[in-house]
């Protein structure tokens, strides 16, 4: 379970902390806003381990290494200790990232939970960053092109056979012989069977 936003997320579903009851209440909307745990856990690692060198980076007029920059925009985009510059700490990570791994691996990130065209790119630092050998870009990679291409496919309808009151609703059953149906037990059990097969 984590938070995002105010409300908890848990299974794919917004859980809401009612302040006068203090109970769970369940809203019957799928989440879009959960980012993905490893996204999540990675952005927390970065957070903490830039958190303590903010302060004095932000001061910093002219950054000497690669490092520092990537630390800064790193502080830019998550908005420790100044305001949140999303746009100028994307910019400083595009101009680090033909560079730096790690650089290609946190734009990607700050990319992946955005429109399609930021998605796009995502994937493709997500491809550099796996090329240069790091593992956790391959397998963010993966679960990105799985989030896009399903967001992309269709939903096809099921069609359901009315003229048949025994046909199973959730199947094809234009292509099933009449008399052909389902019986369904606990615990998603299903047998099917047709004419004179009882």
């Amino acid at each position: 379970m984590t938070r995002a936003d105010g409300f908890l997320v848990r299974s794919g579903w917004l859980l809401r902390r009612v302040a006068v009851v203090g109970t769970l209440t369940c809203i019957t909307t799928p989440t879009v806003l959960a980012m993905d745990p490893d996204v999540a856990f990675q952005v927390r690692a970065r957070k903490t381990e830039v958190a303590p060198l903010c302060a004095a980076l932000l001061a910093l007029k002219s950054l000497q290494e690669p490092t520092q920059t990537y630390q800064k925009a790193l502080c830019l985009l998550y908005g420790i200790h100044a305001p949140e510059q999303t746009a100028r700490a994307l910019d400083m990570l595009r101009q680090l990232a033909p560079a730096l791994a790690e650089a290609q691996l946190a734009l990607a990130d700050a990319l992946q939970d955005g429109p399609v065209v930021q998605q796009q790119e995502a994937l493709r630092w997500y491809g550099l960053a796996a090329a240069a050998g790091d593992v956790r870009a391959s397998a963010r990679q993966a679960r990105l092109l799985q989030r896009v291409q399903a967001s992309r496919a269709p939903e096809v309808p099921i069609p359901i056979n009315d003229g048949d009151p025994f046909s199973d609703p959730f199947g094809n059953s234009d292509s099933l012989p009449p008399g052909y149906h389902c019986h369904f037990y606990g615990l998603g059990k299903k047998v099917c069977h047709g004419n004179g097969m009882d």
